[in-house]
């Protein structure tokens, strides 16, 4: 169950984080071509367009920037108070005496 919490937590999380890095570096690919060749000429090259296609592609098929963003980091909330918990409670079943039978509250009167 432990494995199954993590492996949708991070697979949800991933969903969305790679294609939105995939994004800004198309974005800096463009950036980059524009200060190499100028603007006239960039806009001719493959790789401009190639990086311009996909950002047009990930806007079509995403949510905003701004929702994405709001997600990845209500993911990384999940997953750093989901493994607080499994701490503590890892930590309360250690220290948690086991085995033992209890003493009576109250002795026999003899």
């Amino acid at each position: 169950m432990i494995a199954a919490f993590y492996v949708v937590t991070v697979g949800l999380w991933a969903a969305d984080y790679f294609p939105l890095q995939k994004f800004y570096a198309q974005k800096d690919v463009r950036e980059a071509l524009i200060d190499e060749h100028g603007f006239d000429r960039a806009i001719d090259t493959a790789e401009y367009k190639e990086a311009w296609a996909y950002e047009q592609l990930y806007a079509t098929t995403h949510g905003g920037i701004f929702e994405t963003e709001n997600k990845l980091a209500f993911y990384r909330s999940i997953l750093f108070w989901g493994t607080v918990a499994l701490g503590v409670g890892g930590g309360v079943l250690v220290l948690t005496p086991r085995g033992r039978k209890g003493q009576p509250a109250v002795p026999k009167a003899e």
